[in-house]
């Protein structure tokens, strides 16, 4: 399998190779193509964008307080059912699908997200409610939609889906590399000496952003990273 031919493809697919081994076999595809990243980071990426979504729509980011115990305990199991998956199939204990891949990268990502969210609630919004920025109430509504994206992925080949959700996956991608990066350059920038706008946050953080992308992609080019997981 390969990706579409197109500028918009290749492009997606290059993004792609920089943190995943792109093998075929670990991967899904649409229409005949195979998506830029493997099944286990396609499920990780769109639980950023899902989780991502809904903070910034309904304005969590206002919020400072952990989720919720419910939350955190679907969130340690999401955790724990990833590293289940990934570890014991990479040392060879047992064997594991893409709908496995599929599913542990949605509760991953959904979980990480959460958990990075909430830190970026505090340091980069300063939010001031005293409330939990994930509850169960919206457990009810999220994780049976990355259920529901689970499954429509794994039983419906449309080419037409193959851009909006190689589009979406690559959007939560940046967006929780983003967020990592302003949360750290947040705790920086006043040390440094530099000014403490947000737009000077905002464009060291795209900047650092891309600095990431172009290293892992010359290590790509030049070595075997990264590696079959």
């Amino acid at each position: 399998m390969s990706p579409p031919p197109d500028v918009l493809g290749q492009a997606l697919w290059a993004i792609g190779s920089a943190f995943c081994h792109q093998i075929p076999e670990r991967s899904l595809s649409l229409g005949g193509y195979q998506l830029p990243v493997c099944a286990r980071d396609l499920g990780t990426y769109l639980g950023f964008f899902i989780m991502s979504s809904f903070f910034f729509i309904t304005r969590r980011y206002r919020r400072v307080e952990l989720p919720d115990r419910p939350m955190l305990a679907l969130a340690i199991v999401g955790v724990a059912l990833f590293l289940f998956d990934a570890l014991s199939s990479y040392l060879g204990f047992r064997g594991t699908d893409n709908a496995l891949r599929l599913g542990s990268g949605l509760a991953f990502g959904a979980a990480v997200s959460m958990l990075l969210l909430n830190v970026a609630s505090v340091q980069l919004f300063h939010g001031k409610e005293r409330t939990a920025t994930f509850t169960w109430r919206d457990g009810l509504l999220l994780y049976p939609m990355l259920a529901l994206i689970g499954v429509a992925l794994l039983t419906v080949d449309d080419a037409a889906l193959y851009y909006p959700v190689a589009v979406i996956a690559e959007i939560g991608l940046m967006v929780v590399l983003f967020l990592t990066a302003a949360t750290l350059l947040s705790l920086l920038v006043p040390r440094l000496g530099l000014a403490k706008g947000r737009m000077t946050l905002i464009l060291l953080s795209m900047g650092l952003v891309i600095a990431i992308i172009a290293i892992l992609l010359l290590l790509r080019t030049f070595t075997s990273f990264p590696f079959a997981d």
